[in-house]
């Protein structure tokens, strides 16, 4: 499953199509907000409120990103019985991804990310630093896990074309407007 553990190399080809939670500021290596639009972590510790961006739509016409990508995203990468989750560097139940244990949603664009330890590092693993990008949960239900490897609909300022293995990949800007940069050359 290259789209769930691809290695930071690896992911680099979607790069171009696809986003974050949070992105790594290269200069502070603080995490910013990306298509999440704040994060609040309890005083626990244990828990995490997320405000996710409005607005912000999937390619190939597969709607708004909302708080169902981001269930469903974590959802695969912390089953158990998935195929490659095993082979996944951050998808450990203690001090991973998957230390999230329950996806509280409040609404489209607001959920609560429930952790069985205290989870201080969520950040971290949501970011492009750990390379879990957002997949759209509209795709998956309509045409299958394998269009995330053929054609994958992503929430870039470009659309992911075609590859070839060990050749390239080819990208094409998206047809409308990024929600960040606009119109992109």
């Amino acid at each position: 499953r290259p789209w769930i553990n691809g290695t930071a190399d690896h992911m680099i080809q979607h790069d171009p199509a696809f986003e974050w939670l949070f992105e790594v500021d290269p200069t502070s290596g603080k995490y910013n907000p990306w298509l999440a639009e704040s994060a609040e972590l309890a005083k626990d510790g244990r828990s995490w409120h997320l405000k996710l961006r409005k607005g912000v739509q999937f390619h190939h016409g597969y709607g708004e990103f909302t708080a169902k990508d981001v269930v469903h995203n974590h959802a695969i990468w912390c089953d158990e019985k998935y195929p490659g989750r095993k082979d996944t560097p951050y998808a450990s139940s203690q001090a991973g991804i998957c230390q999230v244990e329950r996806m509280e949603v409040i609404n489209d664009h607001e959920i609560v990310m429930h952790c069985k330890v205290v989870c201080l590092d969520m950040q971290f693993y949501y970011s492009s630093a750990a390379t879990f990008v957002i997949f759209s949960k509209a795709q998956w239900d309509k045409e299958g896990e394998m269009a995330y490897e053929t054609k994958p609909a992503g929430t870039g300022p470009y659309m992911f074309k075609e590859r070839q293995p060990d050749r390239y990949v080819l990208y094409e800007r998206a047809p409308t407007p990024h929600w960040k940069w606009g119109v992109v050359d």
